[in-house]
């Protein structure tokens, strides 16, 4: 029997795009990808792990964000989804995110799938047995994909996740398109046997990152503490084959809050186009109201990398 053990790795895809490349939790190589359709986020082949998402516009045509991700562990097979058939955020028009099965067998023994609500935002996180970790937020554009697991040997694993920064992001991010019958949102991934699946030792850490769980054991930070409710999306006393949640979310009842517009005419101003910003002054602005303020220096002297979010600033107005 052989054991690898290695240090945990993070890739996180946000807003409208924005990534950081798989890398240690504390390392951030940072890149912007605004494809549209879907596309592989990450693949493991050792762990038989895999996350498909699908980007709508967000913004501009030539903006767009996660509205869906769907994760795939061995057999199981989880989807979360905001996206319309537009494929198209559209403000007036709310569309709640939906957690839904789509393997045919309830979830293996193991996956732990919990939620936690966050002011207006909603969080789930995802665990499986295999050491990966899915993070999972609905926001105002669409959905941030946060991924922390251990590394495979670089000929088993593929994605967005590895891009280097060399090289063209756009053509490496038409490689990792995922077509009508490759993506999970669509077809199921052949059945593959699961009796033989490797699973990682984990432990439950102390608050100053220690674990007390064996002999140098993979420590994966525990999200018992965060106040998140676990939930179950399959009664295992009925053997049903596709399991839906029909239960309302919080953005279902404040859309229920909202009042009934009338069908009397309404006079709306003319919408005046944004000034067009460049990226010199964005990153200008950026810098004096995050790096320079007085919170942002005390972040940058606790360790925060406050540079990470100037250049997601900068952008963000920049494509206004």
């Amino acid at each position: 029997m052989s054991i690898i053990r290695s240090d945990l790795e993070r890739c996180k895809s946000y807003t409208d795009p924005h990534f950081y490349a798989m890398d240690k939790m504390t390392n951030y190589r940072y890149f912007d990808f605004f494809g549209h359709g879907d596309f592989l986020l990450y693949r493991n082949l050792e762990k038989n792990f895999e996350i498909h998402t699908r980007q709508w516009t967000c913004n501009r045509q030539d903006v767009t964000c996660n509205c869906a991700a769907v994760l795939r562990d061995h057999n199981d097979v989880i989807e979360f989804s905001c996206c319309n058939k537009e494929l198209k955020f559209q403000n007036e028009q709310a569309t709640p995110i939906q957690v839904k099965i789509r393997s045919e067998k309830c979830l293996r023994p193991g996956i732990s799938l919990r939620k936690k609500i966050k002011g207006s935002n909603v969080l789930y996180v995802v665990m499986f047995p295999t050491g990966v970790k899915v993070e999972l937020e609905r926001n105002y554009w669409g959905i941030d994909v946060t991924v922390i697991t251990t590394r495979a040997d670089p000929q088993l694993e593929a994605g967005l996740c590895l891009y280097d920064l060399s090289g063209n992001i756009e053509i490496f991010g038409e490689h990792q398109r995922m077509h009508l019958n490759e993506s999970f949102f669509d077809i199921l991934p052949p059945t593959i046997d699961d009796t033989r699946a490797t699973y990682a030792a984990v432990c439950t850490c102390a608050n100053d990152g220690t674990g007390a769980c064996g002999q140098n054991p993979i420590n994966i930070p525990s999200f018992l503490r965060d106040k998140t409710t676990a939930f179950n999306l399959c009664d295992r006393q009925f053997k049903r084959d596709i399991h839906y949640s029909d239960d309302l979310t919080d953005e279902d009842y404040e859309l229920l809050r909202k009042p009934i517009p009338s069908h009397h005419h309404h006079r709306f101003k003319r919408a005046i186009p944004a000034p067009i910003v460049s990226k010199e002054n964005a990153t200008r602005y950026c810098v004096e109201k995050i790096a320079e303020s007085e919170v942002g220096k005390l972040c940058a002297d606790a360790g925060v990398n406050v540079q990470a979010y100037v250049n997601s600033c900068s952008v963000d107005i920049a494509v206004r």
